[in-house]
């Protein structure tokens, strides 16, 4: 059997960690898929499955490092309108922020895992970067995922809730940059099939199912199933 540990010596910086993410996220002001609301679900949702692995899988996770990179793993965002790689100003940040409350000895583990899911051609290998990887893909799906994605395709200014003409997208590719109900097709549903822990796949199921539900009852309720 696992476990899932934390440093009782490294508790009041984690803590000080925390309130300050919050608040450089607040500033950045992103937009509210990636908001400090956003990294502390993530937070919450990978003690779970780290807690859920721990029991039935046997993984062992450092939940200092689980929670930092939860944490700051949206560190970055805005970086490209400075012509800088969100990816790299992530990585840059979230060094200078641990470092900057105590955390220096956790840099290497927390970027590790940030760096592991955040690229996609890289395989997430230890417990903390498999477990964010599945709270943060949980986002995408459910209740959740459905309000991520409207705030989404608000702040990227997609101009059409659905394609008029063939809104279930029978003839055409999905478009999620047009419409931004293809986003829940294209983007989001496939996500369900690629989680790390049995947990999160269960749990991945659950909230896909739920935006299937929305997809056919929104279009039902628009007169363009029958």
């Amino acid at each position: 059997m696992g476990a899932v540990a934390a440093n009782p010596a490294l508790a009041a910086n984690v803590a000080r960690l925390r309130r300050t993410a919050r608040i450089r996220l607040k500033r950045q002001a992103s937009d509210l898929a990636h908001d400090f609301s956003h990294a502390d679900r993530v937070a919450r949702t990978a003690r779970l499955v780290a807690e859920n692995a721990a029991r039935d899988e046997g993984w062992s996770v450092d939940a200092d490092v689980l929670e930092c990179a939860a944490l700051l793993h949206e560190i970055g965002r805005g970086a490209e309108r400075r012509g800088e790689s969100t990816l790299d100003a992530t990585l840059r940040v979230a060094e200078e922020m641990l470092r900057a409350d105590g955390l220096g000895e956790l840099v290497w583990p927390v970027c590790e895992a940030i760096l592991a899911h955040k690229d996609t051609g890289r395989q997430p290998e230890t417990p903390e970067a498999r477990a964010l990887s599945d709270a943060d893909a949980l986002e995408e799906l459910g209740a959740i995922g459905i309000s991520r994605a409207f705030a989404a395709a608000i702040a990227q200014a997609v101009p059409l809730l659905y394609d008029l003409d063939d809104p279930l997208a029978r003839d055409r590719p999905l478009d999620d940059g047009a419409c931004l109900l293809d986003r829940l097709p294209k983007r989001q549903l496939p996500v369900a099939e690629h989680m790390e822990s049995r947990w999160a796949a269960d749990e991945a199921a659950r909230r896909a199912q739920r935006i299937a539900d929305f997809y056919a009852a929104f279009f039902d309720e628009a007169g363009l199933v029958r």
